[in-house]
């Protein structure tokens, strides 16, 4: 019988239930192995995550603080340019403006160009 004879050849080369009991327990610990990594690699992120969150938060409030800051800030401003324009606008008003006379005139005799300018 030519079938049994290549049978016995072949089934020593066969896992047995040992073979498959001693590769079920080293992946069983290659697994526990890489699910213990995978939990300290998420706890690691978990931290860092929290750190963030935290830093974000006091990044959000220091926000708000310059935003506050920056209004107060432009209404300063825009209370400034109104002063200054006012200013401006009063010391027009109390300049003199002699019409013949130009700005940087004659100013060695003002008394006499005044006369002058009165006088015509």
């Amino acid at each position: 019988m030519p079938l049994e004879d290549g049978w016995r050849e072949i089934l020593p080369n066969f896992l047995t239930k040992a073979d498959f009991e001693v590769l079920s327990d080293r992946l069983g610990f290659v697994v526990h192995e890489e699910v213990a990594q995978l939990r300290a690699d998420l706890a690691s992120v978990e931290s860092c995550m929290s750190v963030a969150e935290v830093e974000t938060k006091a990044l959000q409030t220091d926000l708000e603080h310059t935003n506050t800051a920056v209004t107060g800030q432009e209404v300063d401003m825009a209370y400034l340019t109104t002063w200054i324009d006012d200013l401006d606008n009063r010391g027009r008003r109390l300049n003199l403006r002699v019409c013949g006379v130009t700005e940087g005139g004659p100013s060695e005799n003002i008394p006499d160009t005044l006369r002058q300018i009165f006088t015509q």
